[in-house]
């Protein structure tokens, strides 16, 4: 095998090794956001920590301590906390946005609408971690270039252009799945504590 080729060799398993790396990634994203398995839901502002939300009242504290990776923690009402003593939160936390949602649904936006600003705004984000990862490939493989590889005219862009289109896919795919129920919410289920 000449250089030229043991270059080009080289280049396509980096590229295979970037592209499954990647996919690796949002696949995990992918089925993170499709098995969120309980939402918890604070009740109350009081500041305790009777570790229960089985009990009628469920705190900030209590929530956060149950919560397993993957839960969703929402409020009932719009509260102030008082904190007694720090708060220390050492799990991954989710924000939900059904609130938003339903406050723009209450201005009149249909169902189709909000979801279409929902997979704009994540597709748009899809788009720079697609643009971003491709760029960062790029950067390598005219690294790699520098280094002494002598093969530039062969840089894979048709096979990054599609990474880019399978990042944006999967971003979309991942809102549809999220979105989807928060989106066909009634405003005022959302709202009624407003």
């Amino acid at each position: 095998m000449n250089p030229l080729q043991r270059s080009q060799a080289f280049r396509l398993r980096l590229t295979l090794a970037l592209t499954l790396v990647c996919g690796a990634v949002l696949l995990f994203a992918l089925w993170q956001a499709a098995h969120a398995a309980t939402l918890l839901i604070v009740n109350t502002s009081v500041d305790e920590s009777d570790g229960s939300c089985s009990d009628g009242d469920c705190s900030l504290r209590d929530a956060l301590a149950l919560a397993a990776n993957g839960d969703t923690i929402t409020f009932a009402d719009s509260y102030t906390i008082i904190l007694a003593s720090q708060l220390e939160i050492s799990k991954p936390v989710t924000l939900e946005r059904r609130r938003q949602i339903g406050i723009m649904k209450a201005m009149g936006l249909q169902t189709e609408n909000v979801l279409g600003l929902l997979l704009l705004e994540n597709g748009l984000v899809g788009l720079g971690g697609g643009l971003l990862g491709a760029g960062l490939s790029i950067l390598t493989l005219l690294g790699t270039q520098a280094l002494g590889d002598v093969s530039a005219q062969n840089t894979p862009y048709a096979a990054l252009g599609l990474l880019v289109l399978l990042a944006v896919g999967l971003s979309l795919a991942a809102t549809l799945i999220t979105a989807w129920g928060a989106a066909r919410e009634r405003p005022l289920n959302v709202l009624r504590y407003e």
